[in-house]
Parts: C-alpha cells; structure tokens; sequence
C-alpha cells in the first residue's frame, strides 16, 4: 500500500497514522458507527466498509456548567446522561450528589475544582471531566460618573431657539462616564 486513509462515521480522521493498524481513541455517542478504510496501491484503489464496526452500548454523559455572578462561590451544572440507568456529580471538593443531573452546588471556598460527571448503565460506565474555577471576587468595572450640568445655547434665528444638543431639549445635565 502507497497511502491510506479512514473514515468513521462518515468523517475523515485527522492525522490518520502511517501504520496499517492504527489505534484511535474516540468518545462516541451511544449507537454504533460504520469505519471505512480506503487505500491506494500502484494508483489502484481500494475501499474497505465495515457496518457497526464500533459499537458504545454504555452510557454517555456530559455537562456544563455556569457561575453565578451574585454568589461567586455558586456554580449550576447542567447534566446529560444518555443510556445510563445512573450518575454520580464529584464536585472536587469530597462532595458528591446522586439525585439530580441538574443541580446548584455551593463551594466552600475560591479555588480550582475537577468536577466529574460519572454515568453508569450496568458493567458500564463514562466519565466527564472539567475544571471549575471558583473566586470570591465579583468584578467591577474602573468607573466614575460625572453629571455635568448644561445651558440652552440661545440664540434667535429665523424667530427659533437653537439648543447646544438639539437631541437633548428637555435635559438640564450631561452624565459622563469616566474611566479610572
């Protein structure tokens, strides 16, 4: 063989190693997959399909997460847990919690947490894994306001009086937003 190339699930898969047989490492959603080789000898090609090659017959979770801007130390997780009969949340922090796959969990203090999301469907298991950081600060934005109080500018012209901001007829000041 000259050169050869895969495809799983319909996709190219990048990097594909020069070696006849690879390994590759792929999460997939449940369900199973159809792996197509394709190679090239001489200028000739060759195609190689096989249907439900790879098969996840485990669960398969996932989850996000947000922060929340008025109790920095409060964290919601969004949980998916497909084909899993049940999860497990490991906060980082030696808390756990089996009930819910959407929950709003209370740090003890700032910090960086690995956070897991666990699901199990029988001898079966997947694993979600990400870093939640945690601070006590809010943020602030290096503001000041200034009201400026303004005049009409009056003059006559044609029996009407022009204004300094024509937009701004009603408004006896000017708010400024200073930078720190």
């Amino acid at each position: 063989m000259d050169k050869w190339h895969y495809t799983i699930g319909g996709k190219n898969v990048p990097g594909c190693p020069d070696i006849a047989s690879p390994s590759f490492f792929l999460k997939t959603d449940t369900g199973s997959l159809t792996v197509k080789l394709v190679t090239e000898s001489n200028g000739c090609i060759s195609e190689k399909i096989k249907t439900d090659a790879l098969k996840n017959n485990g669960p398969v979770g996932s989850f996000t997460y947000n922060n929340n801007c008025n109790n920095s130390r409060s964290v919601t997780f969004k949980g998916v847990a497909k084909k899993a009969t049940s999860f497990k949340w490991e906060f980082g922090d030696t808390q756990s919690n089996t009930s819910d796959l959407e929950i709003t969990y209370i740090y003890p203090s700032e910090g960086n947490y690995t956070v897991k999301l666990i699901t199990f469907n029988g001898v079966y298991s997947d694993t979600t894994i990400r870093l939640v950081k945690v601070r006590d600060h809010q943020p602030s934005l290096p503001l000041r306001l200034r009201f400026v109080p303004i005049k009409p500018f009056t003059s006559t012209v044609n029996s009407q009086i022009s204004y300094l901001i024509p937009a701004l007829k009603n408004i006896s000041g000017i708010l400024e937003i200073l930078h720190n």
